[in-house]
């Protein structure tokens, strides 16, 4: 597992993030932020900086907070280009490099350092940044990948780059033209910085003007100006300035002192030294800068705020190798399941759930749901693949640890199920709380710690109380902030709940910035979002601050924090006023525990009741039982008879063999009584004497044989009672069991019909009738009575949270109090264990936060494995496998949602080189950072989910294994779905989409989607002028004579330069000619329009609008390698599509795009017009 983070960490090291683009004057105010570019190659003298005098900035007053302002410098130096970077790498080892048609990968400019100056121009500690891409790029020349431990060592470079850069920032350099002059400068530059160096200040200087004037004194160091002064009146003719003696003792200062004001020539210097320092000169120009001027607000005692070191690099490298570093003592559950060898993945155990529909059904039965319910609407649960996914999580995940994931298609209700889960979380931890005899037995320990002489502390939780926390974190700001943005808004609850809801609603609604309902989540991460939480949320404004609130209620815990209704009518405009007569807030401890105990007693009992009926749902008798039941009375009842009958013959016999053994002892008996007498007879002899005993010895023999025949229909007649009796028996039992059976049915029946007239569609029980769009379309047990009940029960368990933080007020602030300096990175940040119980307090009291997972490592630093209880990721689908290390390293549990079916990760390092370094780390192909997101990663090892057949890039069909899915999908119209579903989700979906009028229901219908056939050779690159005058009719139509609005439009293309002649082409349109009613600033809208609203399918990934119109472009026949670029996979046809809501509308060559696998099924599906128009379908 150690060596694929070690391995992802060297992917990381080459892809820095872009430098700050130069600002564009036009677009500017005074007093706002800055971003300069400075070019020295070619000047004729040394531009003025912007700490200088005689800058434009230095008549500007930066705009700032209530305390003032000043200015802060960030400096970018030696800029190089990512593109160049890649170029060399791929031709270091010999392969070509990779077309890159769509704008995929980032045209980057990064610089080899960077950091931050004052307002004088002073170097500010601790800012100074080295760029981590450089390093490892001369790496890869020298000592290459094949040398064990290649890529140690950057720490040490950095630490002896920073210090020398320092030193130079501390000398007095007095730079100069001319053998003289450079005799003061030579020396110490090349003694601190080296030969790069001087030779870099050498050129530049030598190709300045030869007269001073032309370098400017005032572009110069202040400690450097009297040397220069002296240099300058000798070169005007002023001969005194030729003695040293005849100067003035200021003149000749040693150089020393707390620093210097820095100059251009210093920046080249430096540029040039960290080049070399990295073996990457030939990349990088070293006379090229970029300076980002930016207001600082003073705080309130007059200070200036801490400044953030420049971001030159990626954030991932660091928090990959302080996990790497951790392996001694284990990953966790969840990274260790994240990281599971390829040949270790257990397919033998999963569950297809399309396959599988009983087993779903079981997944979603009422034992299985979480108590807590998100408040939405009653009559819009989750359907039956969201509560699927939530139930299984829930039951897997809840009072264990590991990993799960859900594949989440475009429009399938992703945010929804991430809702109701996050409910289900805090009724969890409220039944942890409610066990509590009162707040204050929350807390068990204190974490004390010394700061200057001064002890401080921070109470820590109970265990039990922890592992409730919530993190949602995803590759991109508007993923997360999308989430924690949502989930306070008044919009996020349901029209039933709005007057039963609240939770700190004016501290959520200062966060927030609009009308909220509640602290339920906030976002955090980089510095800006932290900075905000601290100024709206916990200081804010007068009492609406949560530190000025629990100060209030630590003397008085009053507090009036009405339903949201009473403060938010509507979606817009300012809370209402809370009246003067309005009663407090409950916020008293047992009775909020009583509340909550009432309401998880009702929740719980209407489970039962639900349990039960699922009982008799999955053991219920049918017809046919009843029916066999009395067959099987009836032919026991035959049976009966016929044996009885059998019987009764066999005693009749039985009965009469007994009259005959009767018969012939009375007849034997009377024989001898009639025995002839005399002496004869006594002596046996005489005929009378022997025909006596013949007739005697013949009646013995026919009794003792009718004895015998007696005993023998004796026997059988008892034998044939048994049998009588047994049937007897049997058919008893059997008439018993069909009464049974006939009165458990009917009691079932009525159990049956009672559920089925009470909770209607939700009760399942015609699923074995159902096809497979009416199960995912249902939300089996879902009723209202229950759905209710659930939900009351998470809006007990907020208030049951609020009366814990009221309770507890005075500890809950000091705790945040010392979590505020970890926010706002106070060098006084407390020690680790200490930062982990203030964020578990904070998590007690805003349940959820969000952060990217570039700002995870510093928002989270101290913070080791499995301190977190869950980690909620988004989107991903889009987040490339090592992004997600260090969150999931953190966390005990770890959900991801996401959809690797849409655009994969970008990544900035050449496959080939990605390739070389696989193996140099000897890792799998699997893990190739390029082949696999975040979400790809976590799907394989999800027992649940099912496969989605698609092709791969060279056409050959792969099936592919995706975590539970989401199926129902509510976004996209028809054909737009439909042609998703068959393009890439292998019929996995199902259509949810209610269809309505467009534009609306007042306007006549507009065109339906379609494909605007432009054929045309007349090309510039891939951009097709006939396309945009296509494109600018459709727009002009749409917008001007159908009433769609421009934020209700996105123009896309697969191309970059086709976008950027889509922007030129929609400034260039006359919007302001005829306009529309209520419209008053085109402009503004136009420029919003362009700037967010056109872009390349991979910058629209995760936006939806009414209307897509894809602009194709390419030529007819030089354009096939980028038309079979963009149709190597469905990804991006896909993205592309799934856009649109109401409407597609293609423009380009339909006869060469349909040539193309994906674009032949889009072919198909919309209906075909040529252009120019004939039938006036434009």
């Amino acid at each position: 597992m150690t060596e694929v983070i070690e391995y992802w960490r060297a992917i990381e090291l080459f892809d820095p993030p872009n430098i700050p683009r130069a600002t564009k004057l036009r677009d500017r105010t005074s007093g706002t932020e800055w971003v300069q570019p400075v070019m020295l190659d070619g000047a004729r003298s040394l531009p003025t900086l912007p700490w200088q005098a005689g800058h434009r900035l230095s008549d500007e007053r930066p705009k700032g907070g209530r305390y003032g302002a000043c200015w802060r410098h960030t400096v970018y130096g030696g800029v190089f280009s990512l593109d160049a970077v890649r170029e060399k790498l791929t031709k270091h080892f010999g392969y070509p490099q990779e077309e890159d048609y769509g704008g995929a990968r980032k045209s980057t400019e990064s610089a080899v350092f960077g950091f931050t100056v004052d307002e004088h121009g002073l170097l500010v500690e601790d800012t100074l940044v080295f760029s981590s891409c450089a390093w490892a790029t001369g790496r890869v020349r020298d000592p290459g990948p094949q040398t064990p431990g290649w890529l140690d060592g950057f720490g040490d470079l950095t630490e002896e780059a920073a210090a020398a850069v320092a030193l130079l920032a501390q000398r007095r350099i007095p730079y100069g033209p001319g053998a003289e002059a450079s005799e003061g400068w030579r020396k110490p530059i090349g003694e601190i910085l080296g030969s790069a160096a001087e030779g870099a200040v050498t050129a530049l200087i030598a190709s300045l003007s030869g007269t001073l004037g032309a370098i400017g004194v005032g572009a110069l160091s202040g400690a450097a100006k009297p040397v220069l002064s002296r240099l300058n009146k000798r070169l005007a003719g002023n001969d005194s300035a030729e003695h040293p003696e005849d100067a003035k003792p200021q003149e000749q200062e040693e150089e020393s002192g707390p620093g210097r004001p820095l100059v251009a020539l210093d920046l080249v210097a430096f540029a040039a030294y960290v080049a070399d320092l990295c073996g990457v000169s030939d990349l990088v120009d070293d006379t090229q800068f970029r300076i980002r001027s930016q207001p600082v607000s003073r705080k309130r005692d007059g200070s200036l705020p801490d400044a953030e070191p420049p971001f030159l690099n990626s954030l991932f490298p660091e928090d990959l190798e302080r996990v790497a570093g951790a392996a001694a003592q284990g990953y966790g559950r969840a990274l260790t399941a994240y990281l599971t060898a390829p040949d270790a993945v257990r397919a033998e155990d999963r569950v297809d759930v399309r396959e599988n529909s009983s087993t779903v059904l079981d997944g979603v039965g009422p034992g299985k749901f979480p108590l807590g319910r998100w408040p939405a609407d009653t009559d819009k649960p989750l359907v039956l693949s969201q509560q699927f996914a939530v139930n299984t999580i829930s039951a897997e995940l809840m009072h264990g640890d590991g990993l799960f994931s859900v594949n989440g298609p475009p429009g399938t209700g992703k945010s929804t199920l991430l809702r109701d889960l996050i409910a289900a979380i805090v009724v969890e931890r409220a039944t942890a709380l409610a066990r509590l005899p009162s707040p204050a037995n929350a807390f068990t320990g204190t974490s004390t710690w010394t700061v200057d002489g001064t002890k401080r502390s921070v109470r820590v939780l109970r265990p039990e109380l922890t592992g409730h926390e919530i993190v949602v974190a995803s590759f991109n700001n508007g993923a997360v902030e999308n989430i924690t943005t949502e989930l306070p808004a008044r919009r996020a609850i349901g029209d039933d709940w709005r007057s039963e809801t609240s939770y700190f609603l004016d501290q959520a609604t200062a966060l927030l910035g609009g009308p909220a309902w509640g602290a339920i989540a906030a976002p955090l991460g980089k510095q800006e979002k932290r900075r905000q939480f601290l100024e709206r949320f916990w200081w804010g404004e007068g009492a609406t601050g949560m530190q000025r609130l629990l100060q209030n209620l630590e003397d008085d815990p009053v507090l009036h924090d009405p339903p949201v209704e009473e403060r938010f009518p509507s979606d817009r405009g300012c809370p209402a006023p809370v009246p003067s007569e309005t009663p407090p807030t409950p916020t008293g401890w047992h009775a909020a525990v009583d509340r909550f105990h009432t309401a998880l007693r009702e929740a719980t009992r209407l489970r039962d009741e639900r349990l039960a009926a699922e009982q008799a749902l999955r053991h219920r008798t049918s017809a046919a039982a009843e029916t066999a039941a009395v067959i099987n009375m009836s032919s026991a009842d035959v049976e009966w008879m016929e044996i009885r009958e059998r019987s009764d013959r066999m005693i009749t016999a039985a009965r009469a063999t007994e009259l005959t053994v009767q018969a012939l002892r009375i007849e034997l008996e009377q024989h001898r009584a009639a025995r002839p007498r005399g002496l004869g007879s006594l002596i046996g002899v005489g005929e009378t004497s022997r025909q006596w005993r013949e007739r005697e010895k013949l009646l013995e023999q026919r009794l003792s044989g009718a004895y015998a025949e007696h005993a023998d229909a004796q026997g059988r007649a008892h034998a044939a009672a048994e049998q009588e009796r047994i049937a007897r028996e049997k058919a008893g039992y059997a008439a018993e069991a069909a009464e049974r059976i006939r009165t458990e049915r009917a009691a079932e029946d009525h159990r049956l019909k009672r559920a089925r007239e009470a909770w209607g569609s939700h009760f399942p029980e015609d699923w074995q009738e159902r096809d497979d769009e009416e199960r995912e379309l249902s939300a089996p047990w879902s009723d209202e009575e229950w759905v209710q009940a659930r939900t009351r029960l998470f809006l007990a368990a907020l208030d049951l949270n609020r009366a814990f933080i009221t309770g507890a007020a005075g500890i809950v602030r000091r705790n945040l109090v010392q979590l505020t300096k970890t926010l706002g990175r106070a060098s006084d940040a407390p020690p680790p264990d200490a930062q982990l119980a203030a964020w578990q307090t904070l998590f007690l009291l805003i349940p959820v936060v969000s952060t990217t997972f570039s700002s995870c490592g510093r928002l989270f630093g101290a913070l080791g494995r499995e301190s977190l209880g869950w980690l909620l990721i988004d989107e991903a689908g889009q987040a490339s496998p090592q992004a997600a290390v260090g969150a999931l390293w953190r966390a005990r549990r770890a959900v991801l949602v996401g959809d690797p079916l849409q655009l994969e990760p970008v990544i900035q390092l050449p496959m080939a080189v990605q390739e070389l370094l696989r193996q140099c780390y000897r890792v799998e192909p699997e893990w190739l950072p390029s082949r696999v997101s975040a979400q790809g990663v976590a799907d394989r090892v999800n027992r649940w989910g099912t496969s989605v057949v698609r092709h791969s890039k060279d056409g050959e069909p792969e099936r592919v294994w995706v975590g539970a899915p989401l199926r129902v999908h509510r976004r996209c119209e028809q054909p737009m779905f439909e042609i998703c579903n068959a393009i890439t989700y292998d019929g996995l979906m199902v259509f949810g989409t209610a269809n309505e009028p467009f534009p609306d229901r007042q306007r006549r219908p507009y065109s339906s989607s379609s494909w605007v056939d432009v054929r045309s050779a007349d090309t510039e690159g891939k951009w097709v002028p006939a396309e945009g005058l296509a494109l600018s009719q459709m727009l002009e139509r749409l917008h001007r004579k159908h009433g769609v609005s421009l934020d209700r439009i996105r123009v896309l293309s697969p191309f970059r330069d086709v976008v950027a002649r889509c922007k030129d082409l929609v400034k260039e349109l006359d919007w302001k000619s005829a306009p529309l009613p209520g419209v008053k600033d085109y402009g503004e809208q136009v420029s919003r329009f362009v700037k967010e609203h056109i872009g390349t399918i991979h910058t629209m990934q995760g936006k939806e609008s009414d209307v897509v119109i894809l602009v194709l472009g390419t030529h007819p026949r030089r354009g096939q390698k980028a038309r079979e670029w963009a149709s190597e996979t469905s990804n991006l046809l896909n993205v592309a599509i799934s856009r649109a809501k109401r409407r597609l509308y293609v423009v380009g060559n339909h006869a060469e795009w349909s040539k193309n696998r994906y674009f032949d099924k889009l072919a198909a599906e919309l209906p075909r017009y040529s252009w120019p128009p004939d039938n006036g379908i434009l």
